[in-house]
């Protein structure tokens, strides 16, 4: 394997010579080699972002020069091999190369671009899907994630909708049988057995943050080819307040601002550690640089949906359309404002958590989980005032701790926890209703409210800082 530059190939650009990429042709497991197309990927998706903001034709210039190296290198790679390549553990870990390569297929109009995109389709987990077979159990959470991500862009690329009902699978999977209650996923960065998440809690080593990340960006990429089903946004937003917003901290240390964790824990007695300034460089901590400009992204889809009760205006004088929602996160209470010139629609997402009895706009009761039209007529003004309250319930995991259920404690979208240090899962006697074992306490001026009952006090998990919580409990 040769380190001379003048016969790396034309268009290669990395931190690293292409010795990499020669050893995973070889098979070279990991740690010997840490996933190069990875790493790859994140060039290529950023000049193309630098090219789609700006129209700057050198960004586009290396994009092309950086598939052009790819093609050439893997198209003469027998398939048999790529598919093993792509079904190595972290050593064949390719990111969103799919989905780039397709993209740069779409903005340059060359056919080898998405040929380059297709090698990295990775049989071993697509066709599987296809069918709607669990292919992803017992692998790398994060491997994998971006992989269906890549395919709506293929899909985007193609309109084959193999590449569409292969993510639609997957997404429908992973919240059927692998989630949490925060939208995170995984044990030690690993799927494990569907239905199995009680028996995986294990302390600190739940949850990777950037798998979270990457499953919202896989909702917001399908709600966007399909924008009637709203679980895609009861996953965002549940993903959004109790997995991105707990993954900051709410402190500042010595060379530690605005740190960011690794793993969200959801054992008992874990607590979350943070990274620093100087020394914290893992995946997670660039990703988690990107989550917290998530929260005005997908409020408001196409100014026709609108899906998440944070405030925003907007307006398009254009089209005669001025929507303004007036919200005060985290409370329930909200209201809509349409106004301008021009004749629209807007769908309000109702949450599937929402009691159906209690939902209100304007007076009008509406079923939960789905959309609600409002009607906008020319120049006129309308205000709708609506309200999801609250009502505390248990969201029980499908398998058992030691025999016993366990269940997270819900208020509305929220995951709330109990802050105690101890190492053993805390048991609720639950009787009756669990909505009447609760009381809830709202301070408004600070933004605030929290859980009373069977002893505790819990409190939303995004409140947590640095000291040690339970974000499961035992139920009997």
């Amino acid at each position: 394997m040769s380190r001379d530059p003048s016969v790396w190939g034309e268009g290669y650009i990395g931190a690293y010579p292409p010795d990499q990429f020669a050893l995973l042709e070889l098979l070279t497991p990991y740690p010997e080699i840490w996933a190069p197309y990875y790493t790859l990927h994140k060039l290529l998706a950023g000049v193309l972002e630098c090219y789609r903001r700006t129209g700057n034709k050198t960004a586009l210039e290396i994009a092309r020069g950086i598939g052009d190296w790819v093609y050439a290198r893997l198209s003469a790679v027998a398939p048999e091999r790529c598919a093993e390549m792509w079904d190595t553990y972290i050593a064949g870990e390719y990111g969103g190369m799919n989905g780039s390569l397709a993209e740069l297929y779409m903005l340059t109009g060359e056919e080898k671009y998405f040929d380059a995109a297709a090698i990295f389709d990775n049989d071993a987990v697509f066709y599987g899907l296809y069918e709607g077979r669990d292919t992803i159990v017992n692998r790398h959470a994060n491997q994998h994630i971006p992989q269906l991500v890549g395919a709506l862009d293929e899909y985007e690329a193609t309109e084959d909708e193999f590449y569409l009902r292969v993510a639609e699978n997957f997404f429908d999977i992973v919240t059927a049988h692998h989630m949490y209650a925060t939208g995170g996923v995984g044990r030690g960065e690993r799927f494990f057995g569907e239905d199995r998440q009680a028996e995986n809690i294990d302390s600190d080593k739940n949850c990777e943050c950037c798998a979270a990340y990457n499953m919202m960006k896989l909702a917001r990429g399908l709600y966007a080819l399909d924008p009637e089903r709203a679980e895609y946004m009861d996953y965002y937003e549940r993903a959004l307040v109790n997995h991105i917003l707990p993954s900051q901290a709410r402190t500042k240390k010595r060379h530690m601002h605005a740190g960011v964790t690794y793993m969200l824990p959801i054992g008992p007695g874990a607590r979350r550690e943070y990274s620093d300034d100087l020394n914290t460089f893992t995946c997670c901590h660039g990703t988690g640089m990107e989550n917290h400009v998530k929260y005005g992204d997908s409020v408001a889809f196409v100014t026709e949906y609108v899906n998440l009760p944070v405030a925003f205006e907007y307006e398009d004088a254009a089209l005669g359309i001025k929507l303004t929602l007036d919200a005060d996160f985290p409370f329930p209470e909200a209201k809509l404002t349409l106004a301008g010139e021009g004749r629209y629609d807007v769908m309000l997402r109702v949450p599937a958590w929402a009691e159906d009895e209690l939902c209100k706009s304007g007076g009008a009761h509406f079923a939960s989980g789905r959309y609600v039209l409002i009607e906008h007529e020319a120049g006129a003004r309308v205000t709708c005032p609506f309200s999801f309250p609250y009502v505390p319930r248990l969201e029980y995991l499908p398998d058992t701790v030691g025999g016993k259920r366990a269940a997270a404690l819900m208020y509305g979208p929220f995951v709330m926890c109990a802050r105690d240090r101890s190492k053993e899962f805390i048991t609720l006697h639950i009787e009756g209703d669990a909505a009447d074992c609760f009381t809830p306490s709202l301070n408004r001026e600070a933004g605030a409210f929290s859980l009373t009952g069977l002893g505790h006090e819990f409190v939303p998990l995004y409140l947590i800082g640095d000291e040690p919580y339970h974000t499961y409990f035992l139920v009997e």
